[in-house]
């Protein structure tokens, strides 16, 4: 690896280092001033928000370090969201067809469609990494 794709690599985990972080500060003060407080319909939704931010400044440091990629990289990960999309559209799809048809299932919210997404990308990506090792 070279230098610069080090200090890019380096770069990138300090960014998402410092977003994750900011979310999770912004978290626990939402959590803590939604039930401590009462608070303006305003307010609430502000203090809602708010932990969005540092998630969207956190798709633009990956947006950016994926464009740092080499072509091979951006293929395993590329593909990894290929099939992260897919599988996870089947299952809401099947889930959905579940509750709505035999109502045997609890609902999900989507508060877990990103953490799910990033998981699974991840998890598929090993896979795939361990995949094109092997060839």
């Amino acid at each position: 690896m070279t230098d610069k794709l080090e200090d890019t690599e380096k770069r990138f985990l300090k960014n998402f280092g410092l977003h994750i972080g900011m979310f999770l500060g912004l978290l626990v003060v939402q959590t803590f001033a939604l039930e401590l407080f009462d608070l303006a319909t305003w307010a609430k939704v502000a203090v809602t928000v708010a932990p969005v931010v540092p998630i969207l400044f956190l798709v633009l440091s990956v947006v950016r370090n994926y464009r740092q990629m080499d072509e091979f990289m951006q293929r395993v990960h590329g593909e990894s969201l290929l099939w992260t999309i897919g599988i996870l559209g089947a299952a809401s799809f099947t889930y959905g067809m579940l509750e709505r048809v035999l109502g045997i299932v609890p609902p999900i919210s989507v508060i877990w469609l990103l953490p799910t997404v990033a998981f699974m990308s991840g998890l598929v990506n090993f896979i795939l990494m361990r995949h094109y090792d092997g060839e």
